[in-house]
């Protein structure tokens, strides 16, 4: 283990602040691959210190991380630095990312908490533009700041590993003395006086101190609660100090929830605030607190706070340590003996000075407070749980009554923008913005360019919002198109920003702007995740014929743009002008088409002089900015009047289902959700929105279990090896692709809703058990009519090539589909996936415990999506089409997702505040923020020289449906699992036609023509319906025409791996043409070649960078990088590496697909028959380390994945 030990000055009287070895040093750990033992040598050392210093959970011990991107072949390559809360996950993620970067996927996928710590190291670049991908990064060095000091660290060594990260911690002074948090002392059973004795004995038996004062006496026993569950059952802990300590004085509900609502921080309590509160309702309030006298004396303080009426109601209150009790009295003898009544908080100061009552050290606190008193969910035991939970009034928490959300209403004003900027510089750089108010006319589109771009756009929204007289709250409401991005430009001119983010998704953002002593309120959105697709092809699908003759999306070459050449803004030569797009894209000449299109446009523009041949690219650029501004208006408007419903033209408004608000809405999945809420779990009543029937939406614990039996698409290669065709060696019998019509509406349409509340059900069950009480998928009904189980083994006794199920394996921790041979398993089964199990493999299992629904099954989502369906196949022609498909697939997004574990904040670091009856004074907010809320941040770092970024942990105990979209996954895997099954069973009868099926990918699969043939027709004859055709639950051959002519097939096929194969294909007239797929690498890299190469073991190298740029993102600004390069191969038939990346749906070759836009990390995953190896990339190169054989730490989720959102 390398530690770096660096001296301080003497005169810096800080010298202390990084916890080391003395008070004069600072240690820095090194990660030194070389050094297989410095990993837990580490591990221990950071441990140990953590535990020798006293908690605080108002200054909680970080981890400073530094990681430097593994592609970066720079000299000095620049560092992404930032810090963790420290916890246990934290740092073994933040040392497996330094000593493991390559299994960073890994943690991505697993890891509770660790995992958003690879999101910052590796998608820290996020993006949502088709050309940008993730980079790699893996940790150099962590350091441990123990944040209880006043003064941060100076020392140049540190300042230059963590640039400058260690000035985010502030100044800190004991100004929170009333804030509020956990109760952070325990009882000393070893103390050694006799009177320490005594007081322990007696305080232990005092009563009830759990529910009276949030107290746990035993601390063995409030650790176990993060680790075996209880946590999960036992409120009181889940409940800040504060709140409980006014629920215990009877304060009413409503009182409390406005306090809530005014309360600074998340669980924080400055005594002003709620003096304020409980003032307006007439209530004052007393405050106990212990005030030092010295020589070892003390004395309790009792303030009054409030009303000066004194015949206003008072509640006691009690603060100690940092901790907010109802003010109360007990029995207690004292060191005299004598029994007295006395405050509570005497006998809590007494213990403290008699050593009865101890801190628990700050390993102790983020072991048992960082998940167990911030988010439930993060860690508990599963089947503990299951035990308790068959006591009803257990398992009554965790679900509640539907409702329906009450939207809030649009801002008065709607505006449409987007930035244009160069990127030839480190950051992109904005010279150009075009703005469009929507009542006003199209035409008046606001225009900025040159360097004071951003803030002449900041000054027309303030300008527009006091048109309207003085603002109030939220006037105004911008739309971009990819949000992301743009925000990154005009961000400086943002205060107070408060966001909506997912992941690396950010959907709207509301800010302060402010121009002189004028400011108004702002929201920001995104229309990208409503059309999810293109800006050009969103022009393409929603505006009309007329439209688009005069607003289309237009040639220009990016990289023209530097910001040398934008200050200078000179004519070109239009030869040179189209060069530059030329080389952009790749291309040996420019299409005569394009070359047109870019003069056409330049003339309109006026930017064209036909004399000298030359372009004033300025001038095209304001077109071409205007145009993209006007697209974005017009499919916005356009899209709210078909969601709207009604008249439409073309559109027999009797038939048209849909009829939705889209400026309430950010995105498609909220947008399909509320749709399928009106139309399946509400009615509307004179009284409001009622749930049509019993219903019970599983939050916490509930939601956590059903969660796990969230399973996505099957994407496999057969027998999971590499595999090729030929047609030429078998007959001249085509491939074909085989897709189904709409999977995730087609399961839908066969699905229901189980009215009732869950129960939880324990004991030793089979199949046969299963069987008997579970409903079957296709209709016949029994006990339980909904099961999520908890399958213990598994036996398929029907070998498949395909097989049905996926589970991870505690040992190596893939998670393949696979075939079991009586198997020991652990994990949870939709039931759906259980009957898929038995009626196409046979299979035998036990299980020991499930959660059941016993209500009737309601059918009205199968009405609501075929009606939806038929809509728009009646409608194919019309762009309504496109909003009903939109709807269709986005449905079940929404019941699927995950329990947020993380909210983020971006604090301005200074801010002005007015002084009662006083001047405007400076305040440091970023020092205010981070004294009352350091105890919660899981992660921050500087995001720009004025705020500060930060990750907190989060309790999300809001309810989700995903006791649906389990049931919607595991319908849709059904769908295809018994056609796919049955072309098994037809291949087994004809043997010449093995191998005849290849490669599936959720809703899709390549088959041999022949072989397909057979199987449509032994599907009419087991199941009496038609396989193929174009309504729900049919299939469909989905080859792309070549050259414009309808595709025969494929000839020839590659299939080397996961998203990872290529298609010959011929047409009706002989003519040859190839469908590539290698997921991260643009089409236009790929040739048949390529794939001859990687099947023969060779590595080829890609330069992604030639096929179009790629952004990142740091710091709150955007950058292009400069070097991007990938080399993919395999090792041997039985191995699979693959570089795991985005689809790239908003490919110009594709037309509008409705999905994800989600940005994958990658991973390299290497195996060799039954071993697993860690690669380290060598130039660009995965190489594998045949020193470094894996047991079981690779994890591999690429089978389970989501196709859509």
């Amino acid at each position: 283990m390398k530690i770096q030990t660096f001296e301080y000055s003497k005169r810096f009287k800080y010298a202390d602040v990084i916890l080391a070895l003395n008070k004069n040093s600072a240690m820095i750990y090194t990660i030194d691959k070389r050094d297989p033992d410095s990993e837990a040598a580490i591990r221990n050392d950071i441990i140990e210190r953590v535990a020798q210093m006293e908690a605080s959970t108002s200054r909680p011990p970080f981890l400073l991380v530094r990681a430097v991107n593994q592609y970066d072949r720079s000299e000095f390559p620049t560092p992404r630095v930032f810090a963790l809360s420290f916890n246990e996950e934290n740092l073994d993620a933040a040392l497996r990312l330094g000593y493991r970067p390559e299994d960073a996927w890994e943690v991505l996928n697993t890891s509770e908490v660790g995992s958003d710590l690879a999101v910052k190291v590796i998608s820290s670049h996020s993006v949502l533009r088709p050309d940008e991908y993730p980079d790699l990064w893996e940790v150099t060095h962590i350091a441990l700041y123990d944040s209880r000091h006043a003064y941060p660290p100076r020392d140049a060594t540190m300042v230059g590993y963590f640039n400058n990260l260690i000035n985010i911690f502030p100044h800190l002074e004991d100004n929170n003395r009333y804030t509020g948090h956990f109760f952070r002392y325990k009882v000393n059973t070893g103390v050694l006086s006799a009177i320490g004795g005594r007081f322990r004995d007696q305080f232990c038996s005092l009563g009830d101190l759990k529910n009276r004062f949030q107290i746990e006496v035993d601390y063995a026993k409030l650790a176990s609660l993060n680790e075996d569950g209880h946590s999960c059952s036992d409120p009181i802990f889940n409940i800040p100090c504060m709140v409980y300590a006014l629920q215990r004085q009877k304060v009413k509900a409503e009182v409390i929830k406005e306090l809530m609502e005014n309360v600074h921080g998340n669980g924080n309590f400055k005594m002003a605030v709620v003096t304020k509160v409980l003032k307006k309702h007439g209530i004052k309030c007393s405050v106990r607190r212990i005030q030092d006298c010295g020589d070892g004396k003390f004395k309790v303080n009792c303030n009054e706070r409030g009303l000066l009426n004194k015949d206003a109601p008072v509640i006691r209150l009690a603060f100690w340590q940092e901790h907010w009790m109802s003010d109360e009295d007990v029995e207690w003898c004292n060191k005299k003996g004598t029994v007295k009544t006395v405050p509570f908080i005497r006998v809590l100061e007494e213990c403290r000075r008699n050593n009865v009552l101890v801190p628990i050290n700050a390993f102790e606190l983020a072991q048992s407070y960082s998940c167990y008193s911030f988010d439930q969910m993060l860690s508990f035991d599963v089947m503990k749980y299951v035990e308790e939970g068959q006591q009803k009034e257990i398992i009554e928490r965790s679900f509640e009554a539907p409702s329906l959300k009450n939207r809030k209403e649009c801002p008065p004003i709607i505006g449409f923008a987007d930035f244009e900027s160069a990127t030839n510089e480190q950051y992109h750089f904005p010279f150009s913005v075009a703005l469009s108010w929507l009542d006003e006319k199209e035409e008046n589109i606001t225009y900025f360019e040159g360097q004071n771009c951003v803030n002449s756009f900041a000054k027309a929204i303030v300008d527009k919002c006091y048109s309207r007289g003085r603002p109030k709250g939220v006037e105004a409401r911008i739309y971009f198109y990819n949000l992301k991005y743009d925000w990154t430009l005009f961000r400086g001119i943002l205060k107070d920003m408060k966001t909506v983010e997912s992941g690396n998704k950010l959907y709207s953002l509301t800010a302060k702007i402010s121009q002189g002593i004028r400011s108004v309120q702002v929201e920001f959105w995104d229309l990208l995740p409503i059309t999810m697709c293109r800006l050009k092809d969103a022009g393409k699908a929603y505006l009309t014929e007329e439209q688009q003759r005069s607003i289309k999306k237009e040639y220009i070459p990016y990289s023209f743009y530097t910001v040398d050449r934008v200050k200078r803004a000179l004519e070109v030569s239009f030869l040179e002008f189209v060069e530059y797009w030329r080389k952009e894209n790749n291309l040996e000449t420019v299409p005569p088409g394009v070359l047109e299109s870019i003069k056409e446009t330049a003339i309109k523009a006026g930017a064209y002089k036909k004399s000298s041949d030359t372009i004033d690219f300025m001038r095209y650029n304001r077109y071409y900015n205007i145009q993209d501004v006007k697209i974005l208006r017009n499919v916005a408007v356009n899209l709210s009047k078909l969601f709207a419903g009604g008249k439409i033209d073309g559109i027999d408004e009797n038939t048209n289902p849909i009829a939705l608000d889209m400026w309430k809405y950010r995105t498609a999945s909220s947008i399909g959700y509320d749709y399928f809420w009106k139309h399946c779990i509400m009615r509307e009543t004179d009284k409001g929105w009622v749930p049509r029937f019993p219903l019970a939406l599983p939050k916490m614990q509930l939601r956590y279990i059903i969660q796990k039996s969230i399973r996505g698409g099957r994407v496999m290669v057969r027998d999971n090896k590499k595999i090729r065709y030929d047609a030429s060696q078998n007959s001249g019998v085509l491939i074909q692709d085989y897709d189904g019509v709409s999977l995730y509406p087609s399961a839908m349409s066969k699905l229901w809703i189980t009215e009732g509340n869950p129960e939880l059900i324990r004991g030793k069950f089979t199949e046969e058990d299963f069987k008997r009480d579970c409903s079957t998928p296709d209709g016949s009904l029994s006990t339980y009519k909904d099961m999520i189980v908890h399958v213990t083994s598994i036996n398929t006794k029907k070998f498949r090539h395909f097989p049905l199920l996926c589970v991870k394996d505690p040992k190596t921790k893939l998670n393949n589909y696979k075939n079991f041979d009586n198997e020991t398993v652990d994990t949870w089964v939709n039931a759906i996936d259980l009957w898929n199990l038995i009626d196409f493999q046979n299979a035998t299992f036990t299980y020991d415990a499930a959660l059941v629904w016993t209500g009737d099954r309601h059918y009205e989502i199968r009405t609501m999506i075929q009606h939806l369906f038929d809509f728009r196949l009646a409608n194919k022609s019309h762009p309504i089409q496109a909003v009903a498909k939109l709807m269709m697939n986005s449905i079940y997004g929404k019941s699927t997702m995950k329990a947020r574990k993380t909210e983020r904040y971006y604090i301005d670091k200074l801010g002005w505040r007015k002084r009662q009856n006083g001047p405007w004074e400076p305040v440091d907010k970023w020092a205010e923020w981070f004294s009352t809320n350091a105890y919660r941040v899981y992660s921050l770092e500087e995001e720009t020289n004025n705020v500060v970024k930060v990750d907190t942990f989060y309790r999300d105990c809001g309810s989700c449906f995903n006791i649906f979209g389990s049931n919607v996954l595991a319908m849709a895997r059904r769908i295809i699992g018994r056609v796919m099954a049955l072309a098994e069973d037809v291949e087994e009868m004809y043997p010449a036609m093995s191998p005849g099926l290849f490669y599936t990918d959720t809703d899709s699969m390549h088959i041999r023509s022949d072989l397909l043939t057979l199987v449509e027709k032994h599907y009419k004859l087991r199941y009496g319906e038609d396989l193929c055709g174009k309504q729900l639950c049919q299939f469909h051959i989905d080859f792309s025409p070549v050259n414009g002519k309808e595709t025969l097939g494929a000839r020839k096929s590659i299939f080397l791996g996961k998203k990872m194969y290529a298609d010959e294909l011929i047409n009706v007239d002989n003519e040859v043409g190839f469908h590539f797929r290698m997921k991260g690498i643009p089409n236009k890299a790929l040739d048949w070649g390529k794939y001859e190469q990687i099947w023969q073991n060779e590595k080829v190298e890609f330069n992604l960078l030639e096929y179009g740029p790629s952004f990142f993102y740091e710091k709150g600004k955007v950058g292009s990088r400069r070097v991007m390069t990938r080399k993919i191969g395999i090792d041997s038939d039985e191995t699979e590496e693959y570089i795991e990346r985005p689809d790239s749906e908003l490919d110009s070759e594709d037309s509008i697909d409705i999905g994800g836009y989600d940005t994958e990390p990658e991973t390299i995953v290497i195996r060799k028959g039954g071993a697993k190896y860690r690669a380290e990339l060598v130039d660009g190169a995965a190489k594998k380390i045949a020193r470094t054989e894996l047991d079981g730490e690779i994890t591999d989720t690429e089978s389970c994945e989501f196709d859509c959102e």
